[in-house]
């Protein structure tokens, strides 16, 4: 998936990372208790291919996987968090 940014920045993310980073509840854990991926050190084929993606407001996107998840919400202040180029990974590295 690609996002042209407004100022100009191109972001590409691979459907692997996507799902590394999904911010739900399961997928992430909540109010301290870790989610599934915490515990996970595989993703299966069905949980990186994309069914479908549909725009969520004006604020992120919902990804539909394969294997049923899709409560995951990706904000777009989210995404541009993780923009995994080399320029904003430098970025991050320098925090």
């Amino acid at each position: 998936m690609t996002i042209q940014w407004a100022d100009g920045h191109q972001s590409a993310y691979d459907f692997e990372l996507l799902r590394w980073n999904c911010p739900c509840a399961e997928c992430a854990g909540e109010m301290g208790i870790p989610g599934k991926l915490a515990t996970t050190s595989e993703l299966s084929d069905e949980q990186i291919d994309l069914d479908q993606i549909e725009a969520v407001g004006l604020f992120g996107v919902r990804p539909y996987w394969k294997d049923g998840h899709s409560t995951g919400i990706y904000g777009l202040s989210f995404l541009r968090a993780i923009c995994p180029c080399d320029e904003c990974a430098a970025v991050r590295a320098a925090r």
